[in-house]
């Protein structure tokens, strides 16, 4: 073990850290494919809120248009 990674763990350790003595149980590819996977389900809710955001945005122009339209007369 190299000195700097021996004081990384040190200090994380300090920290009330878990140092993980392996490369870990899951494999890159799971891994990747579940945070993918996770991704996906934030990406879903984010575009479906900014989405309604806009609705809402376009609805609050289109309503003050009719107001505005409707002083001109």
């Amino acid at each position: 073990m190299s000195e700097a990674t021996a004081l990384l763990d040190d200090q994380l350790r300090g920290l009330g850290r878990v140092v993980l003595g392996s490369g870990g149980k899951v494999a890159m590819t799971d891994a990747k494919a579940h945070a993918e996977r996770e991704y996906g389900k934030f990406d879903a809710v984010r575009k479906k809120l900014r989405h309604e955001q806009a609705d809402k945005a376009i609805a609050e122009i289109k309503a003050t248009q009719k107001v505005i339209s409707g002083k001109k007369h």
